[in-house]
C-alpha cells in the first residue's frame, strides 16, 4: 500500500506559464517595424484598448496633414493645379455646362483661395508676421 500513500507531486508554475508583460505603447509602435510578430502577439493576447488603434490613426492623420501642407506649398504644384482648373473651366464653357459669368465667379473664388494661401505662407515666413502685416496695413 505504499503506492497509495504517496501524494501526487505538485507542479509549481514556471515562468513560461506566467502572464507575459504587456508592451508599452511606445514599444509597440517601435517594435512594429523591428519585431512585428511580437507586437501582433501582444495585441492578440491582451484585452482590447483604444490606444491600439487611436494613437496610430492620429499619427497617420497628422503625417498626412503635414505631407499635404508641404506638397501644396510648392509653387510648381499650385501652378499645375491652377492650370488644370482653368482647362476644366474652359471645357465646361465649351460644352455649355457653364456660362462665362459662372466661369468668372469660379476663377475669382480660386484666386481668393490662392491669395489666402499666399498670405498664410507669408505670415509663416516672416519673423513676427502679425506685427509686420499690421505695419503694412498702417502704411497704406
Amino acid at each position: 500500500m505504499n503506492g497509495m500513500e504517496q501524494t501526487p507531486p505538485t507542479i509549481e508554475p514556471g515562468p513560461a506559464s506566467a502572464t507575459p508583460a504587456r508592451l508599452s505603447l511606445a514599444a509597440r509602435l517601435i517594435n512594429l517595424f523591428a519585431t512585428p510578430a511580437e507586437v501582433f502577439d501582444d495585441v492578440r493576447n491582451t484585452p482590447p484598448t483604444e490606444t491600439n488603434w487611436l494613437v496610430p490613426a492620429l499619427i497617420v492623420m497628422v503625417l498626412g496633414w503635414l505631407g499635404a501642407a508641404v506638397i501644396f506649398s510648392q509653387d510648381s504644384i499650385r501652378f499645375q493645379m491652377r492650370d488644370m482648373a482653368e482647362k476644366a473651366i474652359q471645357k465646361q464653357i465649351e460644352k455649355s455646362h457653364m456660362s462665362e459669368s459662372q466661369a468668372e465667379a469660379v476663377r475669382q473664388a480660386g484666386e481668393l483661395m490662392d491669395l489666402r494661401e499666399t498670405y498664410r505662407q507669408r505670415l509663416g515666413r516672416n519673423k513676427g508676421g502679425e506685427a509686420k502685416c499690421d505695419d503694412e496695413r498702417n502704411s497704406r
